[in-house]
């Protein structure tokens, strides 16, 4: 089992994830962004810069998180992106989404004025 210790620079970039999650949830629900359009933006650009702080995640959230995101670009690249497909990527996303929410939640919970070890191999 591996242990990480989030010092408050980590908990900054955690903070950073969290508004990305915010902004990729906005795009999944909006009445203004056409869905495909939304479920694209929000696997090139919000999921990208998810997995730049990949290493606070657990592991199977990380991975979960590049599955997706290569699937995302594999429909982009054989213009796919029906509303259909949009929809299945969305209720994926949307997942996603909550599992890094519920990271980030436990994470606020438990994470004091002094840095705490964190279980990459829990989900």
């Amino acid at each position: 089992m591996t242990k990480r210790y989030y010092g408050w620079d980590n908990m900054l970039a955690l903070g950073y994830a969290a508004e990305q999650l915010f902004v990729a949830s906005q795009l999944l629900t909006s009445d203004t962004v056409a869905l495909p359009k939304g479920v694209e933006a929000v696997c090139e650009q919000h999921l990208g810069n998810l997995l730049r702080y990949e290493q606070l995640l657990p592991a199977t959230l990380s991975s979960s998180i590049r599955e997706c995101r290569q699937e995302c670009r594999s429909l982009a690249r054989a213009g796919a992106y029906t509303t259909a497909s949009a929809e299945k990527v969305a209720t994926h996303l949307r997942q996603l989404l909550e599992q890094v929410r519920n990271v980030l939640a436990a994470l606020a919970g438990e994470h004091g004025s002094e840095d705490r070890p964190v279980d990459r191999q829990a989900a």
